[in-house]
């Protein structure tokens, strides 16, 4: 039971993920973009270095995407106005559209992945995954 489960499990996160990929490529972005636009966006101006601690990467890897969001206009650099050595990230007019198009793209594969199950199952999937994060020791939010 458990080898299926694991397969099983594996299936849906790899096809989600696959789903999610397909349009992120038509947006012109990697897997790992989305959310540092998410983060961008919800902080509006945010330093390199607080990105880096709010999404818990290492600085060669946000250096990377950010090189990547910015050669791609979806991000700008802006001096602080109280300390110029400072560089803001904020998002572009386009980041802003494709971040909207990402979590319009993020909605529907999930509820893609959902409309097949009750609400008495969405119910009981809730607290399986809050099970399965527990088990990991990770805190439910």
């Amino acid at each position: 039971m458990e080898e299926k489960l694991r397969i099983a499990f594996q299936t849906v996160v790899r096809t989600q993920h696959c789903e999610t990929q397909k349009k992120l490529v038509e947006f012109g972005l990697y897997y790992g973009q989305p959310p540092v636009l998410f983060c961008i966006q919800q902080y509006q101006k945010i330093s390199q270095r607080d990105l880096t601690i709010k999404m818990g990467t290492s600085k060669e890897a946000m250096s990377t995407t950010l090189k990547r969001l910015l050669n791609n206009g979806f991000i700008q650099k802006i001096a602080d106005e109280s300390d110029r050595r400072i560089q803001l990230i904020s998002l572009t007019e386009k980041g802003e559209e494709v971040a909207k198009l990402c979590k319009e793209n993020f909605v529907g594969v999930h509820q893609q992945m959902f409309s097949k199950f009750s609400e008495e199952q969405k119910k009981e999937c809730l607290e399986l995954f809050e099970l399965m994060l527990k088990g990991l020791g990770k805190e439910v939010q």
